[in-house]
């Protein structure tokens, strides 16, 4: 038998690990009734905490060289975007001390978050700012990991 009875349920993830807030009017049911959710709406916060083996990897791309340098993030669970960024740029210079030919050509880049537009911003400064431009060089990131497609 189906009730006629609509009460709704709300899952609010952006506070600490999700709060769940039922209607003040109780849940009951008697004898051999029984009681079924149906979801009709799921909206999850859009936020960037945990670093994995699938999103911790990106490339500077220089164009002049067609040459890509991976940039590997510490894979964990980052308490805020603050963190993140701090990682972001610990990751940058690793790959810069990495690798002489990109610091050739690119002096430095840093990261920065603004809470404001909720992106990150990456500030690139050329190590020969007379002859390079920003558009020789490119932040890349792919989508579909390697193993995970076949090319025909």
């Amino acid at each position: 038998m189906r009730g006629d009875l609509t009460k709704y349920l709300f899952i609010d993830s952006a506070v600490d690990n999700g709060r769940v807030s039922l209607p003040s009017q109780p849940f009951s049911c008697i004898d051999n009734e029984t009681m079924a959710f149906t979801l009709l709406n799921f909206t999850m916060r859009r936020n960037w905490p945990q670093i994995n083996q699938t999103n911790n990897r990106f490339y500077i791309y220089l164009r002049n060289s067609q040459t890509f340098y991976e940039v590997v993030l510490p894979a964990g669970d980052y308490d805020d975007y603050a963190s993140i960024t701090t990682a972001l740029n610990d990751a940058l210079v690793a790959t810069m001390t990495a690798n002489a030919s990109l610091a050739t050509e690119v002096q430095s880049i840093t990261v920065t978050f603004t809470n404001s537009t909720r992106m990150f911003v990456f500030t690139i400064q050329m190590a020969n700012s007379a002859t390079a431009t920003l558009n020789d060089v490119e932040i890349r990131c792919y989508h579909i990991k390697m193993g995970m497609c076949r090319l025909a």
